[in-house]
Parts: C-alpha cells; structure tokens; sequence
C-alpha cells in the first residue's frame, strides 16, 4: 500500500514544530538536507529516502511505519478501503454487496469494527495477510448483520443454524441425483436425518420469531 505523501507530509509538519525548529534547522539534523527539500516534503510532493525516514521518524518518537501511514488505528482504516476496492472493482457496481459497502455510513461502521478488532489483536503495520483475513472475516460478518449487538447475536444464530441445517443435509443426501428426489447416501439413516432436521429447523423458526419481533 503505497502512502499518501500528503499525510506523511503533514507528519513531518508536525514533528519538526513540536521540535521547535526551522525547515533550515531541521534539515540540518536530516541528514544535511536543504530548506527547499524539507519544504517539499511537507508540502507532499517528495518523501524522503529511507535514511531520512529513519532519523525523522526517530526524532517524532515514533517507527517509520507511523511517519509513513499513521498509528495502527489509521492505517487499519486505509488498509480496508484499498481491500474493499479491491473486492468489489469487478462486482457489479448496482449490486448490494457494492452498493451497501459504498455507503458512507455503513462503510463508517466497517471501519469501526475493523480498526476495534486489529487494536485489540495487537497487529503492527506489517502483518498483512493477518489483516486481509481479518478483512475478509470482518467484512463476511457485517453483510450477514453479526456484529457485537443484540440484533447481531441473533442474526449470528439464525445464520448459523440455516449453515448448520444445510450442512446436515450435505452429510445425509446424495445431492448429485438432484432436488426433485430424495436419495440417501450409503449406510445415512433417512430417520436420524428427518430428528434432526425437525429440531434445526424448529430452532430457525423460533429464532426467526425473535429476529421478527425485536
């Protein structure tokens, strides 16, 4: 994820001012860099080498992963905006999946929780693939309503009972021979299946009572 020179530049802004020192003075102590550079730097136009990054990001009390895209909490929130745009660029833009994370509100909220979870996991700059599948998880959670509310305990239990109930039905029925017949697969025992499934689809129904009248 390449970052915006414009908030790195503003970092930079603000660590030489609470530092008290002149673009002059404060090149000086970035390795011998000139007035006009340090200008540009905090102006976004430049971002300075590696070297400089260091020593910057040293003198702000802080790594060059902050200098570079903020605290944790920043960079989570920029990390889910290019992983959602990534998500849905060959989704049909009309679709709800692209139309509801499109929503500034909505969107407000994703963020909220993800940026929550990667705090509370404790994950640095660095970890990626960490992210991208807390990303997916996060993001797979808001569409089905499951977030930590009331009304997301109970739609996390109905979903949870309609995968369930599916899942039985994998295990018990030879779905090759198609939806209009029933055939069970060897030795799968049709009574165990018809308990069962009485009692996940009673508990649907019931849940469904719930998430009706909340």
């Amino acid at each position: 994820m390449k970052p915006d020179l414009r908030k790195v530049g503003r970092r930079i802004f603000d660590i030489r001012t609470k530092l008290d020192l002149t673009q002059t003075e404060f090149g000086e102590m970035v390795d011998g860099a000139k007035k006009g550079i340090v200008s540009r730097w905090e102006s976004g136009l430049n971002l300075p080498n590696r070297k400089r990054l260091d020593i910057i990001a040293d003198a702000g009390g802080i790594s060059v992963d902050e200098l570079l895209y903020g605290d944790i909490g920043e960079y989570a929130a920029t990390f889910l905006d290019t992983f959602i745009e990534d998500l849905i660029k060959d989704e049909d833009p009309d679709s709800f999946v692209t139309l509801l994370l499109k929503d500034p509100s909505q969107l407000k909220e994703l963020k909220f929780q993800f940026t929550t979870l990667v705090k509370e996991y404790g994950f640095s700059h660095s970890e990626i693939e960490a992210m991208k599948k807390l990303a997916n998880e996060t993001i797979f959670r808001f569409l089905r309503g499951e977030d930590d509310s009331n009304k997301g305990a109970i739609n996390i239990t109905y979903n949870t009972l309609k995968d369930l109930l599916s899942t039985v039905d994998n295990m018990f029925l030879d779905l090759k021979a198609g939806h209009d017949v029933t055939v069970y697969k060897d030795g799968m025992d049709a009574t165990l299946h018809e308990k069962l499934t009485e009692i996940l689809t009673e508990a649907i129904n019931k849940t469904d009572n719930i998430k009706n009248n909340q």
